[in-house]
């Protein structure tokens, strides 16, 4: 009698079992149902916003369902973060996540480095300090000499006061002892169109926006922030080899979704992130875009965002924005 009762009790344990299993597995089989919001920081036309179509373009073929970019931009990428975290963590929003995700949390911010769990890192990208082919500045000691003659009053555009771009222009202020302008502009596109207006006297943007502005002579490279020469740039010296900064600073780009997504609904985005970036056809792609391609899967990109993040909040803390 006792033995019946306890497999009676053992059923019902095995069938509340399979009532927690089923509906996950379900989930994970129908994966996905919809379509898939994808969040995007920066102004269309960037560099990344058009990495992040670029991938999400590939990476919807191997998942069935379209992948839907939504531009949110404001905060230096938090408004578009904030919504990232904020939303049902169910795999039907995902976002893009930049460096900038580091002088925010610097900067006080809640959303911090590890706030998401990185599905790849599939993108770095280098800075460059150019002016207009008309300038008269031939190169960046012609820049920081008028800077000196003018303190204050060379007018640099960048991203928002504190991020990447202005870190990169501190460097310069900090070894010259200068002191420019720097105006701040929503995204990459948005800086390109002013030094093109010549609203600006230079701007530090990244390579890939004004890659094909340099090589057409519109726009003449002065400097890049990068540790080595760049292959296409190979006459552009670097802030390493002119004492600038003993490292240069490396932008990236992440696909994220929030904690708490289903390890099965992950994984299927994981794979058709991974598999998407491995394309031939999308490494091709990517690399006639001017994206330098690098792949390094959550845990890697955590390790590495540990190490980096502590420079960057000193550097912030230099120049007033770290809290």
């Amino acid at each position: 009698m006792r033995l019946h009762k306890w497999e009676g009790v053992l059923s019902l344990f095995c069938a509340l079992a399979l009532l927690v299993v089923l509906p996950s597995s379900a989930w994970s089989a129908e994966f996905p149902s919809k379509s898939i919001e994808m969040v995007i920081t920066w102004t269309p036309g960037g560099p990344s916003d058009i990495a992040a179509r670029m991938i999400a373009k590939f990476a919807e073929k191997n998942l069935g369902q379209p992948i839907a970019p939504v531009n949110m931009v404001g905060g230096n990428c938090a408004v578009g973060w904030s919504y990232l975290n904020n939303a049902k963590a169910d795999g039907y929003t995902i976002g893009q996540i930049t460096f900038d995700i580091l002088t925010n949390q610097a900067m006080g911010s809640d959303i911090k480095y590890d706030t998401f769990d990185y599905l790849l890192q599939f993108t770095r990208q280098p800075l460059g300090l150019s002016v207009h082919n008309d300038s008269p500045y031939k190169n960046v000691h012609d820049l920081i000499n008028a800077a000196k003659a003018k303190p204050g009053e060379i007018k640099i555009a960048t991203t928002g006061l504190g991020a990447w771009h202005h870190q990169a222009g501190y460097m310069l202020e900090k070894k010259y002892g200068v002191r420019f302008n720097f105006v701040p502009f929503k995204g990459s596109a948005e800086i390109m169109a002013a030094e093109l207006g010549r609203h600006v006297d230079a701007d530090i943007n990244t390579v890939t926006t004004f890659a094909q502005h340099a090589k057409a002579g519109t726009v003449r490279m002065l400097l890049t922030f990068s540790d080595e020469r760049l292959p296409d740039f190979s006459d552009v010296p670097t802030v390493v080899e002119l004492g600038i900064s003993p490292a240069g600073i490396e932008s990236w780009r992440a696909i994220a979704v929030q904690k708490g997504t289903p390890a099965p609904v992950r994984a299927k985005l994981e794979a058709a992130f991974v598999k998407a970036y491995n394309d031939p056809e999308y490494q091709q792609l990517a690399k006639k875009s001017n994206f330098d391609l690098i792949y390094r899967n959550n845990d890697q990109l955590v390790k590495f965002l540990e190490k980096g993040y502590p420079v960057v909040r000193e550097s912030m803390k230099a120049m007033g924005y770290a809290k």
